[in-house]
């Protein structure tokens, strides 16, 4: 664990220049609310728009504690309600999560290889499931792990149907993800939706269908995904087809919000096009099918924190190496700010997490070795 000088760590949220509109500009579709936002944030009487961020300390997989402790890699984690860090490695000889105190010091791992109860061949994700249990996954088996939340095993848990859980809702549904096929079309299709208390698949709120480029007759790089996420009482979907739009839905499933937002487009590079068909010979048939889109879809990643309001990861780039840069709306789906934020991977967005207004960011290093850090956040 690495603790920082605080001062050393402040990092103003950039300031947007000219005179914001001052009225929230909202429309109505067949019954949907629509809120319109610009380039500009607006900005709104009694509404904290400034932010700092503060870094109090790292887990760094190059620390010697750190490796000593068991811990080389670190592919996701998640937050408990008192501070506490579970960290999981998606391959391991020993064990796979390893959890850490609210100050950055390790405490224990636990979840060993093998292939009985409570243990993994290979391990996805680690959330918290309510207040005193942990649901770890191994994304190629239908059953989940729960732990309580010092590492004693409690029971497996089966489901009838392959999905990997995003995220545990408040009201005790499962925001989750899975993939089927349509055959007959030769198509793969991504879907988001929840699961019921019973981990079954209950709704779907979007899905994306797609055609590998083996298949396809025209594949368009880059291909896009659904991006979601959830705050307290609300589910935010994005879809590759539908520009800068978040589809905003109820725990149960509903439709209550779209939010759209101008930006600014960002060009599909030569150096990405080429690097992308580089994987291909100059006489391959699967490369003469690619096209390639001018513009990067505009959101790429979604968090929320716990005052309901919803951080974009945009494709523009951020202020300092590895960051890139936030569209910060309100509970409402108002803009309201911008951040630049360092949780971008060499390829993708890294996880992210705000919880008890800290941020914890996962960073990649230029060796390729991965970093948590945690920060303060301050609204004004």
């Amino acid at each position: 664990m690495k603790k920082m000088s605080r001062w050393l760590w402040i990092i103003p949220i950039l300031a947007c220049c000219g005179s914001p509109p001052l009225e929230v500009e909202k429309s109505m579709e067949e019954g949907v609310e629509v809120v319109l936002n610009h380039l500009k944030p607006y900005r709104l009487e009694g509404e904290p728009q400034e932010l700092q961020i503060a870094k109090l300390f790292s887990i760094d997989t190059e620390d010697p504690v750190i490796i000593e402790a068991g811990l080389i890699d670190i592919d996701a984690f998640d937050v408990d309600a008192e501070g506490n860090i579970y960290l999981i490695r998606w391959q391991s000889r020993e064990n796979f999560i390893f959890k850490f105190d609210g100050q950055g010091t390790f405490i224990k791992s636990f979840a060993p290889r093998g292939e009985g109860p409570g243990q993994f061949l290979f391990s996805g994700t680690v959330r918290v499931w309510g207040e005193s249990t942990l649901m770890a996954q191994d994304p190629g088996l239908t059953k989940f792990q729960l732990f309580t939340l010092d590492g004693e095993f409690i029971r497996e848990m089966e489901t009838q149907q392959r999905f990997s859980i995003l995220q545990m809702l408040r009201n005790g549904n499962f925001l989750i993800r899975w993939q089927d096929e349509n055959m007959a079309e030769k198509q793969r299709i991504d879907h988001v939706g929840l699961a019921n208390v019973l981990y079954e698949r209950s709704a779907e709120l979007d899905a994306f269908a797609w055609s590998p480029p083996e298949v396809a007759v025209r594949f368009v790089v880059p291909k896009g995904d659904l991006v979601c996420a959830a705050s307290q009482d609300l589910i935010f979907v994005v879809h590759p087809e539908r520009d800068y739009e978040i589809r905003v839905f109820d725990l149960e499933g509903a439709l209550v919000r779209k939010i759209r937002k101008e930006y600014k487009p960002v060009r599909v590079t030569a150096d990405f096009q080429e690097s992308y068909l580089s994987q291909y010979s100059e006489d391959s048939l699967t490369r003469q099918k690619v096209a390639f889109r001018r513009h990067w879809h505009p959101c790429r990643y979604l968090m929320t924190d716990d005052e309901g309001r919803l951080y974009v990861m945009t494709r523009e780039e951020g202020v300092n190496a590895n960051e890139a840069m936030y569209d910060v709306f309100n509970s409402g789906g108002v803009f309201i700010t911008r951040t630049s934020l360092a949780n971008l991977g060499p390829q993708s967005p890294l996880p992210a997490r705000i919880r008890g207004g800290r941020l914890y960011c996962m960073t990649e290093k230029a060796n390729g070795k991965r970093e948590l850090i945690v920060y303060e956040m301050i609204w004004n």
